[in-house]
């Protein structure tokens, strides 16, 4: 190979490398902030179900904390999988 092709693949790795840490930083920017919705919700939701209706039976609040948890891992999930 000659000193122009190793310059040519030099430059397109290094671009391909900075667009690889583009997309996993925006992933991990993503991440962060559904699991800090996530954890917001874990507060508020139960807060807000005992605040308006206090006499809520247990399952109710299983399947507060179910949901929010189930929203957080299939997002996780579709993220890094996109990331990919």
């Amino acid at each position: 190979m000659s000193e122009e092709e190793l310059a040519i693949i030099r430059d397109v790795s290094r671009r391909a490398l900075k667009f690889q840490e583009y997309i996993m930083r925006r992933a991990w920017g993503l991440y962060y902030s559904v699991w800090a919705l996530a954890f917001s919700l874990y507060i508020a939701l139960p807060l807000l179900l005992s605040t308006y209706y206090p006499s809520a039976p247990e399952y109710l609040y299983v399947l507060i904390y179910g949901a929010v948890s189930l929203f957080g891992v299939m997002s996780t999930t579709w993220i890094f999988s996109v990331a990919r």
